[in-house]
């Protein structure tokens, strides 16, 4: 994958992240915002009793936005993969990370035309090299 094609998806994934942070955020001062406007329409109407309405609107409200964070963040995922799809991007990140460290662990073998450059740089005729079928 070329590297401009990847900055591109991870500020398009970011993006997607980002617009969701702030649909979450704008649900919460949403609900936040209607409590008090709420409680205020209550006490302009002299009903001084809703004035314990506010904490008690305010507490639901973050209940409801903790409730619903885990929800957030799963369709963020869920639109990030669909944007990993669509845009054609087979690897993922831990993939490249498996791949890197098998090579670390273990080294490819050198291809039969590698192994007879090899020789052949060393002066070795066809008679002398090791044998590759052991």
């Amino acid at each position: 994958m070329k590297p401009a094609r990847f900055t591109l998806i991870w500020f398009a994934e970011h993006a997607v992240a980002g617009l969701v942070m702030v649909a979450m955020w704008a649900v919460l001062l949403g609900i936040a915002a209607a409590a008090v406007i709420g409680v205020v329409a209550a006490l302009k109407n002299g009903q001084i009793e809703a004035i314990w309405l506010t904490p008690v609107a305010l507490l639901f409200a973050g209940i409801g936005w903790l409730a619903a964070a885990p929800y957030y963040f799963w369709l963020t995922v869920l639109i990030i993969m669909w944007m990993d799809f669509r845009l054609g991007r087979a690897e993922n990140v831990l993939w490249e990370i498996q791949k890197s460290m098998h090579r670390l662990r273990r080294p490819r073998r050198p291809t039969k035309k590698e192994r007879d450059e090899y020789w052949y740089k060393r002066g070795v005729t066809a008679e002398e090299t090791p044998r590759d079928d052991l």
